[in-house]
């Protein structure tokens, strides 16, 4: 992160430094790599391929562009539903950055190949499971989804697995995000974000750290707003806000169902919550606060 906004995208000193700061300590990402999960994966593999892919741009050389295409497909293969919700971005700077046909197709050759290498002895290993990808997901979306008819209060439900982390996480860099900048920024951006982020919310929403792969897009945000100051300001909050959020956090203790919601979908992603290995419902939430 820290070469990417300081040596391609030209900012300061400070505001790099604050922005991979920023980056590295987001509550959930913390707990993501405290349990070695591979939502962690998404902080590494996307944001290289971003700034290989850059890195192509401005000099032309084939070996950049195809360690960018081998880094997106490692990524997929970590988080393949991530894989999914990128996959719009990369098709679009493809063939909208890259020039040369040849070029274009080695990496789509590259990318595809490398997703072969992850994607057969995964489905070879669902079916010597007895298992499939539709059927390990589609008793989940039909309990959480309004597009495949689940009831409003589980919809809802979704929904906020998705807000409050997300706004317990990144409040602070509203101002920022709402700033006047380049539509171009802006639009691929919003191609990063937007499709996975639908997705969680209409669909299928699970933990918090399933919105790892939107951290770097949102900092990335706030970092390039035109007001440096209070680019500096809302990354130097965020970075501070999500340590002390995580190291310090504690449960509150009042019974109804917003503060049960806080609780679990924020609060559980804290060292409080790893030190007190929480029961998986809102309802135990409630209930059983150590």
């Amino acid at each position: 992160m820290f070469l990417l906004v300081s040596l391609d995208l030209g900012l300061s000193l400070g505001l790099s430094l604050l922005a991979t700061a920023a980056f590295s300590s987001i509550f959930f990402v913390w707990f993501a790599g405290t349990i070695h999960s591979v939502y962690a994966s998404q902080m590494l593999f996307p944001v290289l391929a971003a700034w290989l892919f850059i890195r192509y741009v401005q000099r032309k050389l084939l070996w950049l562009l195809l360690a960018a295409s081998i880094s997106s497909a490692f990524g997929a293969g970590m988080r393949p539903s991530d894989g999914f919700f990128l996959f719009p971005l990369l098709a679009f700077v493809t063939f909208r950055y890259v020039k040369n046909w040849a070029h274009r197709s080695l990496a789509a050759a590259t990318y595809g190949l490398v997703c072969l290498g992850w994607y057969l002895p995964t489905l070879m290993a669902s079916h010597q499971a007895n298992q499939t990808l539709s059927g390990q997901l589609a008793p989940l979306t039909h309990t959480t989804s309004l597009v495949f008819g689940a009831p409003l209060t589980h919809v809802a439900a979704n929904m906020l697995r998705v807000l409050l982390p997300g706004l317990a996480a990144f409040w602070m860099l509203l101002p920022a995000w709402f700033l006047p900048r380049s539509r171009q920024e802006l639009f691929v951006i919003l191609l990063w974000v937007l499709p996975g982020c639908l997705f969680l919310l209409v669909v299928y929403m699970a933990d918090a750290p399933y919105l790892t792969f939107m951290v770097a897009p949102l900092i990335l945000l706030a970092a390039l707003s035109r007001k440096r100051r209070l680019a500096f300001t809302s990354l130097a909050a965020c970075a501070l806000w999500n340590c002390l959020f995580f190291l310090c956090a504690r449960p509150l203790a009042n019974r109804s169902l917003m503060a049960s919601s806080i609780n679990y979908y924020t609060v559980k992603y804290t060292r409080y919550g790893l030190v007190h290995h929480w029961s998986s419902t809102v309802h135990d939430k409630s209930n059983s606060i150590p």
